[in-house]
């Protein structure tokens, strides 16, 4: 979803992204079209199996990944966050459609442990620049 966003395929991303088979939407034309020539691997919120059938017919991959309201800000703009929150587990109505949580979960802790020490590094660098070891004496 963040390389959709970062690319300006889409704009606004508020409950996720859906990608449908049938609607000409520009991933689904450029394969339709015989345009794609390398496989594209695809994170979104919902895929229609018409859709993940169009995407795979090309070599592609369609990956359904679970995100809350919170989870999507921090996933599309990651720089507004000091420390990315966790990510929520769907709830037990959705939990047949997102099998692979747990490998999404690792995976973002991964990522939520870069980003604390990116952030630490940069915020001790910015503390030691404010404050000087030897404040001159008058």
């Amino acid at each position: 979803m963040k390389a959709l966003f970062d690319a300006g395929a889409i704009t606004h991303v508020q409950a996720g992204v859906k990608i449908l088979g049938t609607v000409f939407l520009p991933v689904t034309s450029l394969i339709r079209k015989g345009s794609l020539k390398k496989p594209v691997a695809i994170e979104v919120t919902k895929a229609t199996p018409a859709a993940k059938r169009l995407i795979e017919s090309a070599g592609g991959s369609v990956k359904e990944v679970y995100f809350n309201k919170l989870g999507i800000r921090a996933h599309v703009k990651p720089e507004k966050f000091v420390v990315l929150p966790r990510l929520a587990a769907p709830p037990p109505r959705l939990r047949d459609r997102y099998p692979n949580f747990a490998s999404q979960r690792e995976e973002h802790e991964s990522v939520r442990a870069s980003h604390l020490e990116t952030n630490r590094s940069i915020y001790a660098e910015m503390i030691s620049n404010s404050h000087p070891e030897n404040p001159a004496s008058e």
